[in-house]
C-alpha cells in the first residue's frame, strides 16, 4: 500500500504540472483575444524618415489622403507618394524642389498640394505628371480647400489668404492681413467656403468672412481672450447653419455666418473642429478630457485621456480619437466606452497631421513620418 502510493506521486506530480501548463496556455490565449485588433488591422505601413544627421529627430507635420483606390502623401525629403491603398504598392513619386507642406486634394484627375518655397503644385493623379505650377511667394501652410465654382483656396505662412483657378493654377485674388504680433504659433487655418463665402481664422486672434468671388473683407471678428500665442487655427466648421471656431488663447465660439455676430461662448478651449453626431457634439478639450454635449450645451457624458486631444472623426460608425500621447483610440459613440487602441510604437510619436478616411480605410502619418493604413475587421 504504502509502494503504491510512492509510485502515485510522480504521476500526480506530472498532472499537476500538465494541468498548470493548460491552464497558463488557456490564460494566454484569453489574454491574445483582449489584444486582438477589431479597428487597427494594419493593411500596411511605410517608413518615410528622411535621412538625418545622428541624434535628429525629424519631426512630421503631414497628412495623407485616400481617394477612391489610392492614397497620396508627402513626405520629408520632398516627394510626393501616389500608393494602391489595398496594398501599399508605389505607382509614383514626384520630387519637388522643396519640402511638401500641406495635405493633398483631389480635384477631378489632379491632386493638388502646397510646399515650403510657396508654390501651389497640381498632377495627374495617375501618372504624376505635372499640370502647373505656381508660385504664390511664401510657404503654403494649408490644404487646398476647393468649393463648388472649381476654385481652390490655401493660406500662406505671411497670413495672405489665395483663390486660385483649380483647372489652370491662375491666380484669382488674395487677401493680406497684416499680423505685427511676434508670439504666434505659425500653424494656420485652412480656408472654409460657405455660400459664396470663404472663413479663415488668423494669428491675430481674428476669424474673417471673405467674398469668393473677388476676396472683398464682408466680417471680421476677433474672438481670443488672450494677448500672445492668439492663432485661429482651426478649420472653421458648419452645422445647422452656424459657425464653430477655437482660438489657442480662447474658447470654442458659436458665430452667425451671415454677420459675425457671437452667438456663444463655451467653457471649453478645442484644438481642433467638433464632431456632429445625431443631436450631440463631442469636442475634446486641451486638458485631455472627451466631452458629450447635448444640443444645449450641456455635458452629458466625458471620458479623460490624460493627453491634450487632437482628432475626433467619424470611423465605421463609431469614434477614432487621437492626443498628444502616442496611443490612438476607437471609441463607442453612445457610451464613450474604448473598443480598440493602436499605439504608435514611440514615446515621441503622435498624430499632427490630419488623419484620412475614406469608406472603411482610414490614414494616418506619424510625427516619426511613418503612414499606416488600416482596416477594421
Amino acid at each position: 500500500m504504502r509502494r503504491s502510493s510512492f509510485l502515485f506521486l510522480p504521476f500526480l506530480f506530472l498532472f499537476l504540472i500538465s494541468s498548470t501548463l493548460t491552464l497558463s496556455i488557456l490564460s494566454g490565449c484569453s489574454h491574445n483575444q483582449t489584444k486582438e485588433k477589431n479597428f487597427f488591422r494594419a493593411l500596411w505601413i511605410k517608413n518615410l524618415d528622411p535621412k538625418s544627421e545622428t541624434g535628429n529627430l525629424p519631426i512630421s507635420f503631414l497628412s495623407p489622403l485616400i481617394y477612391e483606390d489610392m492614397l497620396f502623401s508627402g513626405d520629408g525629403s520632398g516627394f510626393l507618394h501616389a500608393y494602391n491603398v489595398e496594398n501599399g504598392r508605389e505607382l509614383w513619386k514626384a520630387k519637388e524642389k522643396n519640402e511638401i507642406t500641406t495635405a493633398p486634394a483631389v480635384f477631378k484627375d489632379m491632386v493638388i498640394y502646397g510646399t515650403a518655397d510657396g508654390r501651389v503644385i497640381a498632377r495627374n493623379t495617375l501618372n504624376g505628371e505635372i499640370v502647373y505650377s505656381v508660385d504664390l511667394g511664401d510657404s503654403v501652410e494649408t490644404a487646398a480647400s476647393l468649393d463648388d465654382k472649381e476654385r481652390a483656396y490655401v493660406q500662406l505662412r505671411s497670413h495672405k489668404v489665395y483663390s486660385i483657378d483649380a483647372n489652370t493654377g491662375k491666380i484669382l485674388w488674395n487677401y493680406n492681413r497684416t499680423i505685427s504680433l511676434k508670439t504666434t504659433i505659425h500653424t494656420s487655418s485652412t480656408p472654409k467656403f460657405f455660400k459664396n463665402r470663404v472663413y479663415v481664422g488668423f494669428a491675430d486672434g481674428s476669424v474673417v468672412a471673405l467674398s469668393a468671388d473677388d476676396g472683398s473683407l464682408v466680417w471680421e471678428r476677433n474672438i481670443s481672450i488672450g494677448s500672445k500665442f492668439i492663432d485661429v487655427d482651426m478649420t472653421p466648421t458648419f452645422h445647422d447653419g452656424l459657425l464653430y471656431i477655437c482660438s489657442r488663447a480662447g474658447v470654442l465660439t458659436i458665430l452667425n455666418p451671415d454677420t459675425g455676430v457671437i452667438l456663444r461662448k463655451f467653457d471649453h478651449k478645442i484644438l481642433r473642429p467638433p464632431l456632429f453626431i445625431n443631436e450631440h457634439m463631442l469636442i475634446g478639450s486641451e486638458n485631455g478630457h472627451l466631452y458629450k454635449l447635448d444640443k444645449l450645451g450641456n455635458i452629458i457624458d466625458e471620458k479623460d485621456f490624460t493627453h491634450p486631444i487632437l482628432h475626433i472623426l467619424q470611423w465605421q460608425n463609431n469614434i477614432l480619437l487621437t492626443t498628444q500621447g502616442s496611443e490612438v483610440f476607437v471609441l463607442n459613440p453612445q457610451k464613450l466606452q474604448t473598443l480598440d487602441t493602436f499605439t504608435l510604437g514611440h514615446r515621441y510619436s503622435l498624430i499632427f497631421g490630419d488623419p484620412t478616411i475614406n469608406k472603411n480605410k482610414l490614414g494616418l502619418f506619424s510625427s516619426r513620418n511613418r503612414l499606416y493604413v488600416f482596416e477594421p475587421l
